[in-house]
């Protein structure tokens, strides 16, 4: 349901669960400035508003009203989103969106708070941690720009899961979540394609670490998703069966799909000296790829029966839907699911599969 301009709502009604939970997604393309104003931002805006200028006040406020909320900043593909959570019972519903508007429209920046975010932020061992370059210009006033900034720039998407009538949910949104139109426009998809790239660290590690990155350029994300799982997506893996198993190169070995990026990356624990045979294997691999018509049915069995578990969790719904939008694929998960079962082939699944990228994190008693 289109709110206005680039800020949309999903309601997913259903008696399954005993609360309501709500998301509150602001998307960015994922740059250096997004990426680090969205992690300092997400901390704090449960930091203290206009009306509950405390934390203390703020989770007093929470428990008064039965709710639970939380922010998060994740990345998906070319897009870095802020993301805020509420859980709530379905009798605070109207409270629960007015503490959600408190919070979202009248933060306050506290330049302690500021100051400890960012000390925060600058922590290589946090997700999105920068090494501190840029934190400084967010102190004080600029941290207040970079809020201005996503409240203009950023799509909105308000999703809302639970036993709540879709005409409630859009006028407590046109009430309390009160979005103006704003512009936006998705990332241009370019393909750059990059010289093969070799890094390595070392760090106090027992097993050295291995990652390899691969093109696997595809038409078809069911597809793909059935290749990945063959290949590297668990224990009767092509890869595990391989270079774990038959070979005893790697202590474990597991491939990632990344659907927005259509990439591959393959990590792997292992002995250092291994890591060119390691390497090696995965190419053969790759070049040797042929699924038989077992494996494809094996694969087709797992992945239909763990989406089929994203109905169980509100949360997954949520990310499910909001995957769907980045991905501009408007199917139901029931017709992704259909196209799955109908999949009979792998034929002609990648346009190439292309080792382009390998870093090894070396543990130090081979240095």
């Amino acid at each position: 349901m289109n709110i206005c301009d680039n800020v949309n709502l999903s309601v997913f009604k259903t008696d399954k669960f005993n609360s309501i939970s709500m998301s509150i997604s602001f998307v960015l393309p994922a740059l250096e400035y997004t990426t680090t104003g969205n992690n300092l931002l997400a901390g704090m805006f449960f930091e203290g508003c206009e009306k509950y200028k405390t934390p203390k006040k703020i989770y007093t406020r929470l428990e008064e009203i039965g709710a639970e909320a939380h922010s998060s900043v994740v990345k998906k593909g070319d897009y870095s989103i802020l993301v805020l959570y509420c859980k709530f019972r379905a009798e605070y519903t109207k409270d629960a969106f007015e503490f959600m508007k408190n919070i979202i429209f009248e933060p306050m920046f506290y330049s302690e708070a500021v100051k400890n975010q960012v000390k925060a932020t600058k922590d290589k061992n946090r997700p999105f941690g920068v090494d501190g370059n840029g934190c400084e210009r967010f102190l004080n006033m600029d941290i207040k720009e970079y809020y201005y900034y996503l409240m203009e720039n950023s799509k909105i998407e308000i999703m809302v899961v639970g036993n709540i009538d879709e005409k409630q949910t859009e006028d407590l949104c046109r009430k309390y979540l009160n979005f103006g139109p704003r512009g936006f426009e998705y990332p241009e998809d370019e393909k750059e394609e990059t010289p093969y790239q070799s890094y390595s660290e070392k760090a106090d590690v027992d097993q050295s670490k291995l990652c390899i990155g691969i093109n696997a350029e595809f038409d078809s994300w069911e597809k793909a998703v059935i290749a990945n799982c063959i290949l590297g997506g668990g224990a009767g893996s092509v890869l595990f069966s391989d270079v774990r198993e038959k070979q005893g190169l790697c202590y474990y070995i597991v491939s990632s799909l990344y659907r927005y990026k259509e990439y591959i990356v393959v990590e792997s624990a292992i002995n250092y000296e291994e890591k060119d045979n390691v390497i090696n294997s995965v190419k053969e691999a790759l070049e040797k790829f042929s699924p038989t018509s077992e494996e494809i049915a094996r694969a087709k069995r797992y992945i239909v029966s763990s989406l089929k578990t994203t109905g169980d969790s509100q949360t997954r719904i949520m990310d499910f839907k909001i995957g769907q939008i980045l991905a501009e694929d408007n199917r139901s998960l029931d017709e992704i699911l259909k196209s799955i079962n109908e999949i009979d082939s792998l034929e002609n699944t990648f346009k190439r599969l292309e080792i382009n990228t390998v870093f090894s994190l070396e543990s130090e008693k081979y240095a």
